[in-house]
């Protein structure tokens, strides 16, 4: 019984002090941004996220509101260095890309707004050194609104 009760109270003080990582945008990568653009295209400022969770379908969650499901439909990886790469965005590379499908209830946008998400991160798989986003918006030519903002190029950002 003291080893359960030793057991539970290790696991409770190990998930109360779970890793946090820590994400800001990296402006010396992509100079043509500022925080308001990030704010206009919908990114956010800064990204945390529990260490424990997949990078991807987490910062996903973040990016996109309402009703949103993705669906992961490429997985790669490899070694990237030389050239003028800052630290944070050389080594070991995985890259996923996602379809992300946004529903809206009532709208005009009855069949969901789809995007496609690429997400490299960089270094450690545990606590990659950095990632970069993009999206692309697929159905853009059903409005002008949805078009607005969607083309924000790749977002750079840094572990803290």
């Amino acid at each position: 019984m003291r080893l359960l009760t030793f057991l539970t109270a290790v696991a409770i003080s190990f998930n109360a002090f779970a890793l946090e990582l820590v994400y800001l945008p990296d402006f010396s990568q992509m100079p043509e941004q500022d925080i308001n653009s990030l704010d206009i295209c919908g990114y956010p400022a800064e990204f945390k996220m529990d260490a424990s969770l997949p990078i991807g379908p987490t910062f996903i969650k973040q990016l996109f509101w309402g009703d949103v499901s993705s669906e992961r439909i490429q997985a790669n990886g490899g070694s990237v260095s030389g050239g003028n790469l800052a630290p944070a965005f050389s080594g070991d590379y995985r890259t996923k890309v996602y379809i992300v499908k946004q529903s809206f209830e009532g709208t005009g946008y009855t069949s969901g707004v789809y995007n496609r998400v690429e997400v490299n991160t960089y270094g450690s798989t545990a606590a990659p050194s950095g990632m970069t986003v993009s999206t692309e918006l697929l159905n853009y030519r059903e409005s002008a609104e949805l078009a607005e903002g969607s083309d924000c190029g790749t977002i750079y950002y840094k572990l803290q």
